[in-house]
Formats: structure tokens, C-alpha cells, sequence
């Protein structure tokens, strides 16, 4: 149900870019027109994985309060090294621009390698995250203030949460390199 539902979800919302865009008063070109839908796909990919990931840590947090303030810190302090990726993202994709309309292009194995790399090392940070949590979920398990049958629930629940967290890392320095193309 939930796979049907982001279905229409994400085939909805293009029906509601494109009436969005359609109504706006402002001209752009073809090109500027791409970048804008990219932007608006992005944004909404990250909007959508930020509100399940919110809904995963409510869970965790009715679960057991403990390990879901625990998971919830670890998140944030995720998200906010994700927010720096982002910020350096935002500069080299300006700087390709500026490089592209100066006539002195960037190449495009250095373009794509700088979004790539940062998205990587977003989803390493992710990663190292996923371990911090695992030694939480399993010490809290082992002292007995998470039962086992809660345990494997958590478990599962944290790798959905750190593929959202990878998928937010991607999204970001796609959304970077959108958003500095439509500017």
C-alpha cells in the first residue's frame, strides 16, 4: 500500500509542477525550464524522505523514548554535516557555472567526480551513524531495556532510515547542481 501510494504521490506531483510552472508569469528559457523541473523533482524527493524518516523516529520514540531521543540527535547531527556537504556542493557547482559562462568550462569527469564524491561521503557519514545506532539498539537490547521482539522491529527500522539518509545525501548535491543551473 505504501509503494502504491508514493506511486501516485510522485506521479501526482508532476501534474503539479507543471500546472505550477504553467501559471508562473516568468519567462525562461528551455534550458533554464530543465534545471527548474530537476529542482522541483529533487526538492520534492528530499521533502518526502525527510517527512519518513520524522514518521521512523515518532515510531522509535513510541517504541522506546530512550533509544528514539538517541536516534533522533544522531540524525540531526547527520543532517547537519549533510546541510555543510551541501553548502560546498552549492560553491563548486557556482563555480563550474561561472567557469562555463567565462568560456573556460570545467571538465566533465571534475564536475560529476565533485558531486559524486560528496555524496558519497554522505552516505559514509550516514553509514558511520547506522553503526553508532546498531551499538545503542544492541546495548540497550543486551541490559534489557529494549525487548528482543522491539529490537529486530528497530533494526529494520533503522536500515529504512539509513537508506533514507543516503538517498537525502545523493539528492542534495543533485539538488545543489539544479538549483545553481537555474539561478
Amino acid at each position: 500500500m505504501t509503494r502504491m501510494g508514493q506511486f501516485f504521490q510522485r506521479i501526482y506531483r508532476l501534474r503539479v509542477f507543471d500546472k505550477a510552472f504553467q501559471e508562473s508569469d516568468q519567462e525562461v528559457s528551455y534550458s533554464k525550464d530543465n534545471w527548474r523541473w530537476s529542482l522541483a523533482i529533487e526538492l520534492s524527493n528530499i521533502l518526502s524522505t525527510v517527512t519518513q524518516m520524522f514518521v521512523v523516529i515518532l515510531f522509535f520514540i513510541y517504541f522506546n523514548p530512550l533509544f528514539g531521543v538517541i536516534d533522533l540527535l544522531i540524525v540531526m547531527i547527520v543532517l547537519t554535516v549533510l546541510g555543510r556537504f551541501f553548502g560546498k556542493q552549492i560553491e563548486a557547482q557556482r563555480g563550474f557555472v561561472a567557469a562555463r559562462r567565462a568560456k573556460n568550462p570545467v571538465s566533465s569527469a571534475v564536475r560529476v567526480s565533485t558531486r559524486v564524491k560528496m555524496g558519497e561521503k554522505g552516505i559514509l557519514i550516514s553509514g558511520f551513524s547506522m553503526i553508532l545506532l546498531l551499538a545503542a539498539l544492541l546495548y540497550l537490547s543486551y541490559t534489557g531495556e529494549i525487548d528482543p521482539a522491539n529490537a529486530v522491529v528497530l533494526f529494520f527500522g533503522l536500515r529504512m532510515q539509513n537508506t533514507a539518509l543516503s538517498g537525502i545525501s545523493l539528492s542534495l548535491m543533485r539538488f545543489a547542481r539544479a538549483r545553481t543551473h537555474s539561478e
